[in-house]
């Protein structure tokens, strides 16, 4: 699984796993893409060093082409699609807000130009940027809505079974899940319905079958030609969270978690998830 290619999990999925987008943790940057694009941005109130992605070369390649196609002709939906994908990935990368408010400019501006009723994918990336603000109740309402125009189409109940998950409709979140297990015939995809299958557990108090899901979609991730790096990475830190919660019960507690940190911070060499769990 390369980046870009699976964009559902570590892409889409809610802040409360991956990124924790409140109030205080604000941005020092005022220009979106020159942000995202400076590696010594800071991150205001705190002055952290803000991660930029790992050196990629192809991948900055890419990002520059989307932004060139989408800046010569502001209705070419597709390539403005791409590019929201290409800045919600970045963000999950980095942890970086200026990616975020790059998302969001540029779906809304896919959605301006050709409306949700034509434009699927516009509304998936939307129903993203929202979840990520943390506006369940609008990504809830827009996974609705991609449900509604293709119900045969998986995107829609991964969606809506994220955004109710943060909102504590638990059942039903699980209901969507599994129609996105029904739907979904990519193989490759399964590790991204296992994880979130494992945090639904882990909210109903079942650290078990959480770690039996967690170590399945990382066997899975890790089995894939190339590697799924993001998903290991991402799999290991929630093991370890796991882990943590052993102490009670195995004096190794501590060695066993650092080591899970470590394994997922020498997959992904710029997991700020990794690094400040370690």
């Amino acid at each position: 699984m390369t980046p870009g290619s699976h964009t559902t999990w570590i892409e889409l999925l809610g802040t409360s796993l991956l990124i924790t987008l409140t109030g205080s943790y604000g941005t020092s940057v005022t220009d979106g893409r020159s942000a995202a694009h400076d590696s010594s941005a800071t991150v205001a109130d705190f002055g952290i060093p803000v991660l930029r992605v790992y050196e990629d070369p192809a991948a900055d390649a890419k990002l520059r082409f989307l932004e060139d196609r989408v800046s010569a002709d502001r209705d070419d939906v597709t390539a403005e699609n791409r590019l929201t994908t290409e800045c919600l990935r970045r963000l999950r990368l980095t942890g970086n807000l200026a990616w975020l408010y790059r998302a969001d400019e540029s779906s809304r501006r896919s959605l301006e130009s050709v409306p949700a009723v034509a434009n699927f994918d516009g509304l998936v990336n939307r129903a993203a940027v929202e979840t990520e603000f943390h506006h369940f109740v609008t990504a809830r309402d827009a996974a609705k809505e991609l449900c509604a125009a293709e119900p045969d189409n998986p995107k829609g109940y991964e969606l809506l079974g994220d955004a109710l998950v943060e909102l504590g409709d638990y059942a039903v979140a699980a209901s969507a899940y599994r129609q996105l297990q029904a739907l979904t015939t990519d193989l490759d995809k399964m590790p991204e319905i296992d994880v979130r299958l494992a945090h639904l557990a882990w909210i109903y108090g079942d650290d078990k079958t959480a770690r039996s899901d967690y170590e399945h979609a990382l066997a899975a991730a890790q089995s894939m030609v190339p590697p799924f790096l993001e998903m290991i990475a991402f799999c290991h830190v929630q093991l370890g969270q796991l882990d943590s919660c052993l102490k009670n019960h195995r004096h190794n507690w501590l060695k066993i978690c650092r080591q899970r940190y470590q394994a997922a911070s020498r997959r992904l060499t710029m997991s700020w998830m990794a690094r400040s769990a370690l």
